[in-house]
């Protein structure tokens, strides 16, 4: 759902995560697959600042369930640099670690189209 620039803007993009070599599933870092990725997204731009929220869930297939959710916010500082934060939470759920990360950075547009 695309509402326009300054309008609601809502999509997904599943995702298809193949099987993982057998070493590395010998040595605890890779899952068996595949595993079925679902996330949504919804993006909205308030005044300068830009908003973007995704939720996910990994559903049957290989591997643990698990769900993540983020949050975007992110402000154009010139006409080619904008900068972002982001919190970030993934949590599997049958096995450990859950983690939450705070990013922070930003894009260049190297040309402009």
């Amino acid at each position: 759902m695309d509402g326009g620039e300054d309008g609601w803007q809502l999509s997904t993009f599943p995702q298809v995560e193949t099987a993982a070599s057998r070493l590395g599933r010998q040595e605890g870092i890779a899952a068996a697959g595949p595993r079925y990725f679902l996330p949504v997204e919804i993006a909205k731009k308030i005044g300068a600042l830009e908003f973007d929220f995704e939720a996910g869930y990994y559903v049957a297939g290989h591997g643990p369930r698990e769900r993540t959710l983020g949050f975007v916010v992110g402000r154009p500082v010139s006409a080619r640099l904008e900068l972002d934060a982001e919190i970030y939470d993934d949590r599997p759920y049958a096995s450990a670690p859950h983690s939450t990360t705070l990013d922070l950075g930003g894009r260049y547009k190297l040309a402009q189209v």
